[in-house]
């Protein structure tokens, strides 16, 4: 996939403090979007129904199945994997941390 070797890792901190850190057996960088591509793609290749482009409004698991609702009714589902972003919907409905953390 030619994605490029990260051999040093550097994390910054909203008040200016970093963490520099060798990588020994290194490591290396690829998108969110291209993962998601071909997580998507190797699915399907083994026979998994993908349903992309929806918002989901809420999920719950009940009886070892999920529910999730969108705008145009639900799907019920033996496994559900959740892509997204922090601030979303279904972090203010679930009231998770990150979210409230970022808005206090």
């Amino acid at each position: 996939m030619n994605l490029p070797i990260i051999r040093r890792l550097l994390v910054t901190a909203p008040n200016g403090k970093k963490l520099e850190q060798d990588l020994p057996l290194g490591g290396f960088g690829i998108s969110r979007y291209k993962l998601d591509a071909i997580l998507a793609e190797i699915a399907k290749q083994n026979g998994v129904e993908l349903i992309e482009g929806m918002k989901v409004d809420d999920i719950k698991f009940e009886n070892e199945m999920f529910t999730l609702q969108v705008l145009t009714g639900n799907y019920k589902a033996k496994i559900a994997a959740g892509a997204f972003g922090k601030r979303t919907n279904l972090d203010v409905k679930w009231k998770r941390e990150i979210y409230f953390a970022k808005t206090q």
